[in-house]
């Protein structure tokens, strides 16, 4: 029921927060931000032991985060568990909904506070769980872990679909649930950056090179290697001055960089590391010439989104989650998963055959979407997710 001030009571949930960094963390601290500003909003999270984040600080966030025990699984993986006194805390909120970002313990925790309290849960799709598995897992295990996560939806209330390409993916996969697309959005603000002579003097790169960059976890899902090939089969077909930036960092960045060194154009590609300061990354977008990104695993990308924002045209993979919000040509580029494809789209980019310029603005004009406008979409899908969890209800009860 909502409560007298015609506030909602939210509880967040997800295996995943700060201080780890990816996408989902970052989707998650933005709609916080906007939920906060008209509702009472509650974040719940598994505390992440690591030296490395020892600086890091809940406190310093505007919203209240509540941290159950964890036990660490591997790299920046936790499992969640939902200690007693983490129990306490949560059930003394009365709330009156609980979006899920995972699908794992917590989300197992959302159902039994559903059941005790009557509340109805809500959970997102960022994960491309048919392509991860497939890579990760021999066939018997994917299949089990596929029937898990699908039977997890269809335990909720209503899922939230990142991109139509997910929908229709976990359509397929067989889940029956309740199902909506809302895009991931932004809150970027126009703010001061670096000049382009202080990053180009910054990162040692001559003026007249011509810039692609690549911001996300240095990983193997996020196809790497093939970008990498990519870039060597550019180098063969042009004499022009290019160089490929890779902002990010991952467990397997010594890996690429002995891929990239193999192939012969370690003179080509720059690893420059994770880069937590926002306007030295901005600056570092705005600099840039294309953005390149050819993962098949991500839904809704919020890079191309940071790019586009920053009037940088993305280059993607047609048939997945990065293209739905590019249109061919107009504000952005969409090829084949074929590396020849991209490499001569690459060339006919260094070549001027279109005109970045007003490609980038018009990805800029036409891409990013802000939070408060998809918080609002957020806040519509819980009061009607509410108000038919309540009919149900009592329907039930007669």
């Amino acid at each position: 029921m909502l409560n007298e001030e015609n506030k909602l009571n939210i509880a967040m949930f997800s295996d995943s927060f700060f201080p780890t960094m990816g996408g989902r963390e970052k989707v998650i601290d933005y709609s916080m931000r906007e939920l906060i500003k008209d509702n009472n909003a509650f974040l719940c999270a598994p505390k992440i032991k690591n030296k490395k984040y020892a600086e890091f600080s809940d406190s310093n966030l505007p919203y209240k985060v509540y941290r159950c025990n964890s036990i660490r699984i591997f790299n920046e993986s936790y499992l969640a568990i939902c200690n007693r006194k983490f129990r306490k805390e949560v059930e003394k909120l009365k709330l009156d909904i609980i979006h899920c970002q995972t699908k794992y313990a917590l989300l197992n925790y959302a159902f039994k506070l559903r059941k005790k309290f009557n509340v109805p849960v809500v959970t997102s799709v960022h994960t491309n769980y048919l392509y991860i598995y497939t890579r990760q897992m021999p066939k018997f295990i994917r299949n089990i872990a596929l029937k898990y996560v699908v039977k997890q939806m269809n335990k909720c209330d209503k899922v939230i679909a990142v991109s139509n390409y997910m929908k229709n993916q976990i359509i397929s996969l067989g889940v029956k649930s309740d199902i909506v697309v809302i895009k991931n959005g932004t809150n970027f603000k126009e703010t001061e950056l670096f000049d382009k002579n202080y990053i180009r003097n910054y990162y040692n790169i001559d003026d007249d090179t011509f810039v692609l960059l690549y911001v996300g976890r240095i990983i193997e899902e996020k196809n790497i290697a093939f970008q990498l090939e990519v870039i060597k089969r550019v180098k063969e077909l042009t004499n022009k001055k290019f160089l490929f930036l890779l902002v990010g960092d991952g467990k397997e960045m010594q890996k690429f960089k002995k891929i990239a060194k193999s192939l012969e154009i370690e003179n080509n590609v720059k690893f420059l590391g994770q880069v937590n300061d926002t306007k030295l990354l901005f600056s570092i977008y705005k600099q840039s010439d294309l953005f390149f990104f050819s993962s098949l695993s991500d839904n809704d990308p919020l890079t191309i989104v940071e790019a586009a924002f920053n009037s940088v045209p993305s280059l993607v993979v047609e048939k997945t989650g990065g293209a739905e919000r590019i249109i061919n040509n107009e504000n952005g580029f969409i090829t084949a998963n074929d590396k020849e494809e991209i490499a001569n789209k690459i060339i006919e980019i260094l070549d001027n055959k279109y005109d970045l310029k007003s490609i980038g603005e018009n990805a800029k004009n036409t891409i990013p979407k802000s939070w408060e406008i998809v918080t609002q979409s957020y806040l519509e899908e819980y009061k009607k997710t509410i108000e038919t969890f309540k009919r149900k209800n009592n329907l039930n009860k007669k």
